[in-house]
């Protein structure tokens, strides 16, 4: 079994975990497919769940070439097909969505252009007169100052059965990178409030040099959303894998006043079109995290 990806996590009431209390932790098989599995896993504590993910695992033969065939999942209740459905529907929608929202495939909205031209508008000089003249508003930064990098030798202790590097492992130097980041850009502890999907594109091999790199890539306080990446670095060739790419919500608040957070998480802004493109691509996906965050204060 290798981890094909890991649906996005949501911490609930993070600031409530008592540290000197147990966590209970459980999980069952909520769909299978043809060769892959999707298991839910939750996190409780006092009885109150405060996490919940989903894992697609993919079985593969003994050679891990090829994929190999499950045990299909008998369903005996209307809530096991239920649950089964709802997993078959969460596959497909991952699907559509991903096909509909990459900016890699499908160009910005006419709002986002116009919110993109608005931003490159108020970093000009008002008398230089000038588009290659551009200046930092006030209590902001250029995304290319906020990146952080760490270079990883992968070694044995951190591989899994099949002799790869353990994907927990890239998870956890992923969000440590991302973490540290966060807490130079606004001087703050922050808190980690949400991780959106992880998907693992290659394997990384045991004695390979993993880079990564992250990066600031939209505020809306007291939330901003961090991107990390992972590549794989062939040292003979220099060629550049993608492993993985992380998007981590942070969220840092004022002791004092929590209204006030505009002042200690800086607005960011792009220089270049690419970076224009990550901000765009960050937006939406801290506009969906912070809604959740909303709902979950209704529901409480």
């Amino acid at each position: 079994m290798v981890t094909a990806m890991v649906d996005e996590l949501i911490l609930r009431n993070n600031n409530h975990i008592d540290t000197t209390c147990d966590i209970k932790m459980h999980g069952h098989v909520s769909w299978v497919g043809k060769s892959s599995l999707e298991i839910t896993m939750y996190m409780s504590q006092h009885e109150k769940m405060f996490l919940e993910t989903k894992f697609l695992m993919v079985a593969r033969d003994a050679s891990g070439s090829k994929s190999a065939v499950v045990h299909p999942l008998k369903l005996t209740s209307d809530a096991d097909r239920k649950m089964f459905e709802s997993g078959a529907a969460r596959k497909l929608l991952y699907q559509i969505e991903t096909a509909k929202e990459s900016l890699f495939s499908t160009p910005p909205t006419v709002d986002e252009m116009n919110l993109v031209h608005y931003m490159f508008l108020q970093t000009l000089s008002s008398t230089s007169k000038s588009f290659s003249s551009r200046i930092l508003p006030e209590h902001s930064a250029w995304m290319d100052s906020t990146k952080m990098k760490n270079a990883i030798v992968c070694f044995p202790q951190s591989r899994n059965v099949h002799n790869k590097v353990f994907g927990g492992f890239i998870m956890r130097m992923a969000l440590e990178l991302g973490w540290a980041n966060a807490y130079s850009f606004t001087k703050k502890r922050p808190i980690p409030r949400a991780i959106d999907d992880i998907v693992f594109h290659a394997p990384v091999n045991i004695g390979a040099l993993l880079l990564m790199s992250s990066q600031v890539c939209v505020v809306d306080p007291p939330y901003y959303l961090v991107r990390v990446r992972a590549e794989i670095s062939n040292a003979k060739t220099g060629e550049l894998t993608t492993s993985n790419v992380f998007h981590f919500t942070f969220e840092s608040t004022p002791d004092e006043d929590p209204a006030e957070a505009e002042k200690i998480v800086p607005f960011v802004y792009p220089k270049t079109y690419g970076e224009s493109m990550l901000y765009l691509d960050g937006r939406r996906r801290l506009a969906k995290q912070i809604l959740r965050f909303k709902e979950e204060m209704e529901d409480i």
